[in-house]
């Protein structure tokens, strides 16, 4: 029994499916899902089959489920309780099941205090709410004190401009001028809010006057601008406390500010003043860094003969540094022109540095120091395009031939050209129009474990990739498609449905558990024992399993690092996905748009055999999609590895 309309079946009928496809954290939220039950019933309907019991598996709404044996088993409801059920085929079910919970998203803090507001307008108390919604009374009483914002922050907050933290540490006052006076000012600014930065403006804590704002500001310019200082008998000289950070914040500001113009004179984008800095800072932001630049036949010659001046000074003066008098002033402008020299042999790439920036702070002496070299979100596609035509420059320069040329190697056992073989230039960006989250978490998945299984087989490759893994953290502060922390990259088991099979991988996993010790302390000793070979191996076979490729619904600057590395390793590894993926019915076609796949069907085999599917139901067309690529080697372009040729339409479908 199927239908496309809703059903009322009983809840003694319902049991659990064990194709289910959420696993974890089944009972989060249980109390409330009970209390919203109890109050409103069910508002979704579940998605089951009919078992050979007799019962109704259900595929998708377990914890709904739970939470109505639960209220059973309490007594609240009875067994014969209705719940609304919509009955599909097993397979459809799961698959219904799939789409719900990736689509699905939890409500956003804003709209709970929205929702809890509107309750407590109508005389609920809050306990009144907290049952409703099945939650903590402190739960609701913090989400309450949004209510004390500010408009412009809780629409910033809205925005996912702010945290949650920050906007909890706007309510410790009820002032919203003073709030949104904050808040301007630390936008303007261009500082991350941290809570506790907004707590001191906003309750305008004391500062001890040894501190670098107040060094850097000077007590007459202080108390000036209206402040004052907090001193008792037992204050030394000049100890004591400043009554306003606050104050003492928009001062140091205003006179970093002085600053600036002569930084971006050096050719930087953005510079912004900041009384503290901290590393939160630069979250988001990308990195440039310092290049070796050679020195010119001047400079070199020049700190040839400062560094034989300062070594007889450290001789005249038994290796101490000169105090006072024409030798110390002798030294010290030696030194100055040394630090000068030196300093133009490592420098940003200009152009790199056009897009760049950083902020103008304090040292904790209260000198100004710049911390520099920060890519904001909205250049970083900048950044990436300007690297790759450095990537293609060199490349023309040098006369790289790209793995493109290389013919006739066995499948992995071919060894590396060259000492210090470079990994290939960044890919070009992929189009994925048409291709739905839930499609793209499956490829990438596929191509993660391809990847694994290529990598396993080139342990050149491997020790290069665990080189660059630790390069990129250390040296570069860059992210890598490959984890040396290390750990296995989950993937789940329905995306594995869709999968390359890597039960090779798995055996060769299991040969080394086998033979390398389990008790604890003895591991390094054995590793030390193997020959090089077999250490290249464990290498390759721990840096596969490490992979991680996967897709990622909102990517950061670092999931597009890790893209990027995939791409470049699929390259050295010349993967071709063709032989570990192959389109399906079920696992791919009928998973696009009609149109999209009317568009790979001419991609793989011309234009005629995509009109020979125009017009068919989708199904249907899904089915003969697979026959009309079969054969030709065609794959989606977020799994396309560049270097590899890719087969042309027209050919392959006569071959056919």
């Amino acid at each position: 029994m199927t239908t496309d309309t809703l059903e009322m079946i009983p809840v003694s009928k319902l049991v659990q499916a064990p194709e289910n496809v959420r696993r974890t954290n089944t009972d989060a939220g249980h109390e409330g899902m009970k209390a919203s039950i109890l109050c409103d019933g069910i508002l979704q309907n579940l998605i089951v089959y009919v078992t050979d019991k007799e019962k109704f598996a259900v595929a998708g709404g377990e914890r709904r489920r739970k939470a109505l044996a639960a209220l059973v088993k309490q007594r609240k409801i009875p067994k014969s309780y209705e719940v609304p059920v919509l009955v599909k085929p097993r397979e459809e079910a799961v698959a219904l099941s799939l789409a719900e919970n990736v689509q699905r998203e939890n409500m956003h803090p804003a709209d709970e205090f929205a929702a809890f507001a509107a309750m407590i307008d109508q005389g609920k108390s809050i306990e009144d709410v907290a049952a409703r919604f099945g939650v903590m009374p402190a739960v609701v009483t913090r989400r309450m004190k949004l209510g004390k914002v500010a408009p412009v922050i809780l629409a910033a907050f809205r925005e996912d401009e702010i945290s949650l933290e920050a906007v909890m540490g706007f309510t410790v006052t009820d002032d919203h001028a003073e709030q949104a006076q904050v808040f301007a000012d630390l936008t303007a600014r261009g500082v991350q809010m941290q809570r506790q930065t907004v707590i001191r403006m906003l309750t305008h804590q004391k500062v001890g006057t040894d501190d670098a704002r107040f060094i850097y500001v000077g007590e007459d310019a202080y108390v000036a601008a209206g402040g004052t200082i907090s001193r008792d008998l037992f204050d030394t000289e000049g100890g004591g406390y400043a009554d306003d950070s606050a104050l003492l914040d928009r001062l140091t500001v205003e006179m970093l500010a002085a600053e600036v113009p002569a930084i971006l004179a050096e050719g930087w984008k953005w510079i912004a003043p900041v009384a503290e800095h901290d590393d939160a800072m630069a979250r988001g932001f990308a990195r440039i860094h310092l290049r070796y630049q050679p020195l010119s036949g001047e400079d070199e010659a020049r700190r040839a003969v400062i560094s034989t001046r300062l070594d007889e000074i450290a001789e005249e003066t038994g290796g101490d540094e000169p105090e006072d008098g024409p030798l110390a002033e002798e030294h010290a402008a030696l030194t100055a022109e040394l630090d000068a020299i030196e300093s133009r042999e490592h420098a940003f790439d200009r152009d790199e540095q056009a897009l760049a920036g950083g902020w103008i702070t304090l040292d904790e002496d209260g000198n100004p120091t710049a911390v520099l070299g920060y890519v904001k979100r909205e250049d970083i596609p900048a950044l990436d395009a300007l690297r790759q035509r450095g990537d293609a420059a060199m490349e023309d320069e040098e006369g790289v031939e790209t793995p493109e040329g290389a013919e006739g190697e066995d499948e992995g056992d071919g060894e590396a050209e060259g000492e210090g073989e470079a990994l290939p230039p960044s890919p070009a960006p992929v189009s994925t129009a048409g291709l739905s989250d839930a499609v793209l978490t499956d490829l990438h998945a596929a191509r993660t474990i391809a990847l694994r299984l290529e990598l396993a087989k080139r342990p050149d490759i491997a020790l290069r990739a665990v080189a660059h893994a630790l390069a990129a953290r250390i040296m570069a502060h860059e992210t890598g498609a490959l984890t040396v922390s290390v750990h296995e990259v989950y993937i789940p088991a329905i995306s594995k449905t869709h999968c390359p099979d890597d039960d090779a991988l798995k055996s060769r996993i299991g040969h080394w558990r086998l033979r390398l010790p389990g008790k604890s302390g003895e591991l390094w000793g054995a590793i030390l024992a193997l020959s090089d070979e077999d250490l290249l191996d464990l290498i390759a076979v721990c840096a596969a399993v490490s992979i991680d490729a996967t897709h990622q619904k909102h990517g950061d600057f670092a999931f597009r690092q890790r893209m990027t590395h995939a791409g470049q390793l699929a390259t050295t590894l010349q993967l071709d996905m063709a032989k570990h993926w192959q389109p399906t019915a079920d696992g791919f076609f009928s998973r696009i748009s009609k149109t999209s796949i009317l568009d790979a069907v001419e991609d793989a085999a011309g234009a005629k055999a995509a009109g020979r599917l125009d017009g068919l139901k989708k199904g249907v067309m899904a089915v003969e999609a697979v026959t009309a690529v079969a054969g030709t080697g065609w794959v989606p372009g977020v799994l396309r590895t560049q270097g590899l040729p890719t087969p042309e339409p027209e050919a392959e479908a006569e071959a056919a």
